[in-house]
């Protein structure tokens, strides 16, 4: 009586590992997805950002706009 015990709760033991891991396979492969994206999204973003700091002049050093021809 112990020993058929002993094997039914084996086997409850082994359906439930099972579906532990299947549960496991169905969260690994969106997070490796979304660390894919994320990762695309930050370069893509710093690529953004870097257009934008660009100097105006080139030279990196500000101008006095107060022409008449600037205002004009």
């Amino acid at each position: 009586m112990y020993q058929k015990a002993l094997r039914d709760a084996y086997g409850r033991e082994s359906k439930y590992k099972s579906a532990l891991l299947g549960m496991q396979s169905t969260v690994v492969l969106p997070s490796m997805f979304c660390d894919h994206l994320s990762n695309q999204l930050a370069a893509q973003e710093e690529k953004k950002n870097s257009k934008k700091n660009a100097p105006l002049m080139g030279d990196g050093m500000p101008r006095l706009l107060t022409g008449d021809k600037f205002y004009n």
